[in-house]
């Protein structure tokens, strides 16, 4: 809508102001003497406040819709920075559940006792997340496509998390193979989920 007020209003001030010189030219080659011409010279004061209040709210027309594209622009430049940030942490997050990816094997042999593996990426888990906090009332704000892409991510990621600490927390109790499959198969959907919001900033 903005977008095409810009030219509508410059189109209403040149029909204007062509059409007001292609009566003066009319007026110059017939010598003064056309009638109609006559009855608008008389008219011209009212006809010069019309042409000044048509130019002026054709000129407000085009600085309000430049002024409101540039707030809209530097709106979208924000946010993209605020993405762009939040991504440097879920980095960091992705990096641990790369780490994690190696446990399963530990976690199957595991009966009773923690492998030191799984105590360092369950500590490595267990770390605030300030930028995603900061971060989602912005997003929510201007209903950003993207947001639930981090939403996605760092959901997942905190379930794990959870997870993850309440196995060490009972000391590493032997777990099924049908629930070891169930949370491995939900670290690959975060790490996928992080790869989509990757992908969405780089391609940017």
């Amino acid at each position: 809508m903005r977008a095409v007020m810009i030219p509508t209003a410059i189109l209403i001030v040149a029909l204007v102001i062509v059409a007001l010189s292609a009566l003066i030219v009319v007026d110059i080659r017939t010598g003064g003497d056309n009638p109609q011409l006559g009855l608008l010279r008389q008219w011209q004061t009212l006809i010069g406040t019309m042409l000044g209040f048509v130019t002026g709210a054709g000129i407000l027309a085009i600085s309000t819709a430049i002024s409101a594209e540039t707030e809209q622009a530097r709106k979208a430049d924000e946010l993209r920075r605020v993405g762009e940030a939040l991504l440097v942490e879920a980095s960091t997050l992705n990096e641990v559940l790369k780490r994690a990816e190696g446990l399963q094997a530990k976690i199957d042999s595991a009966n009773g006792s923690c492998p030191s593996q799984v105590l360092d990426i369950n500590a490595s888990m267990a770390r605030d997340t300030p930028m995603f906090d900061a971060a989602v009332p912005h997003f929510v704000a201007v209903g950003a496509p993207n947001l639930s892409l981090f939403v996605g991510f760092y959901a997942t990621y905190g379930e794990l998390r959870r997870n993850l600490a309440s196995y060490v927390s009972h000391g590493c109790p032997p777990v099924s193979p049908g629930t070891a499959v169930s949370v491995f198969e939900k670290l690959a959907s975060a790490r996928k989920a992080f790869d989509v919001i990757e992908a969405h900033y780089r391609k940017g």
